[in-house]
């Protein structure tokens, strides 16, 4: 996947339509993948935690502070934190 300014260029309807129904509850946000790198990046680090948030409140329909809210308590529920 590929971001141009604020949006992934190779999300498809298949993939928008799994990501508005997975759960509040089971969303996580992910940055460590090295095959989901940004435009002309060698790989994708944690702080392009921002830029992926985007991406989910656009395509879930939500406000990025209630994505990053409800990841933030799905995350440290996963590492017990």
């Amino acid at each position: 996947m590929l971001f141009r300014s604020d949006w992934f260029s190779l999300i498809d309807s298949y993939q928008k339509t799994a990501l508005r129904r997975i759960p509040k509850g089971h969303l996580v946000l992910e940055t460590d993948a090295p095959y989901f790198r940004l435009l002309k990046a060698s790989a994708s680090t944690p702080d392009f935690i921002a830029k992926v948030a985007l991406v989910v409140r656009r395509v879930r329909v939500e406000t990025a502070e209630e994505v990053l809210e409800f990841t933030l308590v799905n995350t440290r529920i996963l590492y017990q934190m």
